[in-house]
């Protein structure tokens, strides 16, 4: 599986991720997400994002099956430190 990390702008629906950051399932885990991480190369972290952490067993980002997992967290800003707590992900996708 694979431990995905996706940050968005609080209130948007819809279009790219801000930035998305791709680990290695290892529970609990520790990450920072940097403009490095973004999705369109330049583009900044802004104040006001959700936090989305989503455990995926089969590693396609796209589908969702049972005992796949997802947190969500926000809106938090920039530097903030935060806590995600994973439950079952919704049959609706991340």
């Amino acid at each position: 599986g694979v431990l995905y990390v996706i940050v968005r702008v609080a209130g948007r629906a819809g279009g790219p991720p801000l930035a998305v950051k791709r680990l290695p399932v290892e529970l609990p885990a520790d990450f920072t997400v940097t403009s490095a991480d973004s999705m369109i190369p330049g583009t900044p972290l802004v104040d006001g994002m959700h936090v989305i952490v989503r455990v995926d067993q089969d590693g396609d980002a796209f589908t969702v099956q049972p005992g796949d997992l997802q947190g969500t967290v926000g809106p938090v800003s920039i530097g903030d430190e935060i806590e995600v707590v994973l439950g079952p992900a919704p049959t609706d996708g991340p």
